[in-house]
């Protein structure tokens, strides 16, 4: 039941983003955004179908990720990087069933910006992405030790500039409006624009939650004695600070690891890790010996 809820809740996500793009970003050559941004560029300038675009530019996107970024941060990108493609085509007749014409551009790329921004976020909150160029990001974040936050504004400010040399100066303020109101609606309004999440949890199952944290994530926790002001009753305290992108699948994991345990998220300013690669060796290294 879980399972399907997660899958019900990224087709209707990435839905919603594809009518955002369809019906108000394409026809209107703002290129707030990812790689359905350049593929407007890519169909305007050399004629290359926008789905066609997308599909073969998430696909290639796809493998990138797994040989950078590994089996477990691109799986769940798989399946949203597909259905995105597929979505466009069948949103594009909307163009010729709803007719806006004479509404204020403005108004336009700040619906633009909702529609996409909202699909985007319910994707993230489902445990998947939509793929494109959330995957350059998180290769720039990891090689080139930069924050998130500058990771998107540098990838975003790429398209929303390449926008401009394709279609001038008034269509890419424009884009950057819908890429501003994007931004408001998707994860990191959802979630929070913060970089990480502290995660302090009660539980009694100690053991279990600290090896999945630490071997399938690689971060490290802190481990406390703690006492239950109502029941009186000593159970185990940790605290584990992770990234944003990794929140959701990891609070839904601990969950069912124990479902009797008692969470509590708080938005993190600043985190600075050890080196995650280097954990991770001297790992190894124990485990061999």
């Amino acid at each position: 039941m879980i399972k399907l809820r997660k899958y019900t809740t990224l087709i209707f996500g990435v839905l919603i983003e594809a009518i955002g793009f369809s019906l108000f970003l394409e026809p209107n050559n703002l290129s707030a955004t990812d790689v359905s941004g350049l593929s407007i560029i890519f169909e305007r300038l050399y004629n290359i179908d926008i789905s066609v675009f997308i599909l073969i530019s998430n696909l290639l996107l796809i493998v990138l990720s797994f040989i950078m970024l590994g089996r477990k941060s691109t799986i769940n990108t798989i399946l949203g990087s597909l259905l995105l493609p597929l979505f466009i085509t069948l949103t594009h007749p909307l163009t010729s069933i709803i007719d806006y014409n004479g509404m204020d551009m403005i108004i336009i790329a700040v619906i633009g910006g909702i529609l996409t921004g909202v699909g985007n976020g319910i994707v993230f909150k489902s445990g998947f992405t939509s793929g494109g160029t959330d995957i350059i990001e998180d290769i720039i974040c990891k090689y080139a030790h930069m924050s998130l936050g500058k990771a998107i504004i540098l990838v975003d400010g790429f398209v929303v500039l390449c926008g401009g040399l394709a279609f001038g100066l008034e269509p890419m303020m424009y884009s950057i409006l819908a890429l501003a109101t994007m931004s408001l609606f998707s994860t990191r309004k959802l979630i929070g624009i913060d970089e990480d999440k502290i995660l302090m949890i009660t539980t009694k199952n100690k053991k279990k939650m600290v090896k999945f944290i630490t071997e399938n994530y690689h971060y490290g926790v802190t481990i406390m004695d703690a006492n239950g002001g109502y029941t009186n009753e000593e159970s185990d305290f940790i605290m584990c600070s992770v990234s944003t992108r990794n929140y959701y699948k990891i609070k839904n994991s601990l969950k069912k690891l124990d479902p009797k345990s008692f969470i509590v998220v708080l938005n993190s300013y600043e985190t600075n890790y050890l080196d995650k690669e280097n954990r991770k060796g001297k790992k190894k290294k124990t485990n061999l010996t």
